[in-house]
Formats: structure tokens, sequence, C-alpha cells
């Protein structure tokens, strides 16, 4: 949902879930061509900050930045699972 209102129609991004051993890993990358900002929509500032929050709540992490490529920009979200 957070990728879905910060991101334009017009940007590319791909979103993958992994399950591994330990947990859920969900990965969203973007090309890097933002999309300009509209007059009166500047956020809170508390997108990434909120996002990691949530994460260690379940006892995950989130790593946001640039990729190793350099281009665009990657989101990271591991949760741990365990099963039941």
């Amino acid at each position: 949902t957070q990728s879905r209102s910060s991101a334009a129609s017009d940007v590319y991004k791909r979103q993958t879930q992994t399950w591994t051993a330990n947990g859920l890993e969900l990965v969203v990358h973007d090309d890097g061509h933002g999309a300009a900002a509209s007059p009166g929509t500047a956020g809170t500032g508390n997108g990434l900050r909120g996002m990691a929050e949530q994460a260690r709540l379940f006892g995950g992490t989130l790593e946001a930045g640039p990729p190793s490529t350099g281009v665009g920009w990657r989101v990271t979200a591991t949760l741990p699972y365990e099963a039941q």
C-alpha cells in the first residue's frame, strides 16, 4: 500500500515476495525515475520511519536506499515467521 501511494503510475517498480526458512522478505525496487511532487502534497516525512516501526513491531527489519547497482531505490522488509 505504501509503495502505491508514494509512486506515480509512470514509475516502473518491481515488487517481490519471498518466503525463506526464517520468514518473509518483501522487496520494492523502482527505476529511479520519480514523478514530480504535486503542489500541496508534501508528505509528513514519516513514511520510511513508519514502515520501519511497523516491521519492528513484528520482530522484523526494514532497509531502504539505493541498491548495489546504484540505479533507483530499494526498500526491503524482512518479517520473521515461526511455524506453529
